[in-house]
């Protein structure tokens, strides 16, 4: 995914995971906290189920003298229908309205609304077969969601037998909104959708706690001529488990296909991966511990850091995909071209407070970032000077849930620029809080 310049967009969608609450510092885990995805329990035919959520959220981020302020309202409405034959029809809406205040507007109000269907599938669970299927656009990931993390159009299938486990899945991303899309990758793309299409798999099996599993994707571009598109495949493995009374993951990615090189192509020759371990330690407000490194190849004649062009001679080294990291709130770097290493801490400060008020959480992060090839542009924006050093960057989250309904948030950031920037760079940083009201 190719980062976009910062705009009016990007403060609704940061506005928006800020009252969510699915983003966790350096978290992984994607749409695991999504409820409207939990398959539910086997109902009778023509059941409905149904729920609203009203969302508001303020951003403030800047750098240096420039300061950017957004405020912004969001809205979703999902229902769940149990059909015959095991069925279930999954169909959620959601809307945002974004009024940018600072830079102040040279005319009138800077309202803009977005909408968007992000789910509308069928599912079919068999627990005696160990089968799930799911059929129309819904979330699609692959592994820990390094590699494919995003909504899409497509099949999904998922068996699980014994100690095995298969999946398999193929998706089309050209019925996208371009402005809700992650797979562009270029300008043609931010402008008109990207039209990829995908398909992958994974086979794992658990083995005495620990399970490890064969990954694989591929994926190709519908809208693009073949000297300008990006098409790539991904083999991958993924080690989890729980080990010292902590879980781990590490998953690696070798990259290969082709991209832009000059008139026609040129071959891609990529590895990225991540490893993580964390550990929740047995004391009051249960305080958790996370460390985690991850790691993007880069190519050293590369003059851009992410996207389908760039590429200067030779193989295309740098890795690309189309998952998400959690890298930070305010660099947030494409993953390419990059080491990042993270440290976290978190804890539960309400957890002795009475139960409907003690679903709390504060979490601490602190990143660092280097380029991998010192002279190669990097997926972090800005890093256009030879050296290896991106910078530093400090998270603070807060959540607090004092009841079912109802959600509150506060998330702060600050980046340090290293020398990978132009000297003089301003420190750069980010503030938003919101609510959420569930129905």
């Amino acid at each position: 995914m190719r980062p976009r310049a910062r705009q009016t967009l990007g403060l609704a969608i940061l506005a928006w995971a800020a009252v969510s609450g699915a983003a966790r510092l350096g978290a992984q885990e994607l749409f695991k906290d999504d409820g409207f995805l939990v398959p539910p329990q086997p109902k009778a035919p023509w059941l409905l189920d149904w729920g609203a959520a009203v969302s508001s959220a303020a951003l403030y981020s800047g750098g240096g003298e420039s300061a950017e302020l957004a405020a912004g309202a969001n809205g979703s409405l999902w229902l769940r229908l149990s059909l015959p034959d095991r069925w279930q029809l999954y169909a959620r809406a959601r809307d945002a309205l974004v009024y940018s205040i600072l830079p102040a507007p040279e005319a009138g109000l800077a309202f803009r609304n977005y909408w968007e269907v992000n789910a509308a599938y069928l599912q079919s669970t068999i627990p005696e077969a160990g089968l799930t299927l799911s059929v129309g656009r819904k979330p699609f990931i692959l592994g820990s969601g390094l590699a494919l993390s995003g909504y899409g159009d497509g099949l999904d299938a998922q068996l699980s037998v014994g100690p095995v486990s298969v999946k398999a899945f193929g998706l089309y991303t050209g019925f996208l909104a371009p402005e809700f899309s992650p797979f562009g990758m270029g300008d043609w793309d931010d402008e008109n959708g990207a039209r990829r299409y995908l398909g992958g798999y994974s086979i794992g099996v658990s083995i005495f706690g620990h399970e490890l599993s064969l990954l694989g994707m591929y994926q190709g571009d519908f809208g693009l001529s073949s000297d300008g598109s990006y098409t790539s495949w991904y083999t991958g493995l993924q080690a989890k488990g729980l080990v010292a009374g902590g879980e781990y993951l590490v998953e690696w990615y070798l990259e290969d296909g082709y991209s832009p090189l000059g008139a026609s192509s040129g071959a891609i020759a990529a590895f990225g991966g991540t490893c993580r371990y964390r550990v929740v330690i047995g004391a009051p407000t249960s305080p958790t511990l996370t460390v985690r490194y991850s790691l993007a190849s880069g190519d050293p004649d590369r003059t851009a850091g992410t996207g389908a062009a760039g590429n200067a001679s030779g193989s295309d080294a740098a890795f690309q995909a189309f998952g998400k990291l959690g890298a930070g709130t305010v660099l947030a770097p494409g993953f390419s071209n990059i080491h990042v290493a993270y440290a976290g801490f978190g804890f539960n400060p309400l957890e002795g407070a009475p139960l409907a008020v003690r679903n709390a959480n504060v979490g601490l992060g602190y990143f660092y970032y280097m380029k991998y090839a010192q002279d190669g542009a990097s997926g972090a924006a800005g890093a256009t000077e030879a050296s290896y050093d991106i910078g530093h960057g400090i998270d603070l989250s807060v959540r607090w849930s004092p009841f079912n309904d109802l959600s509150l948030s506060l998330d702060a950031g600050l980046f340090l620029p290293g020398a990978a920037f132009p000297a003089g760079s301003a420190m750069l940083y980010a503030v938003s809080g919101g609510l959420t009201v569930s129905l």
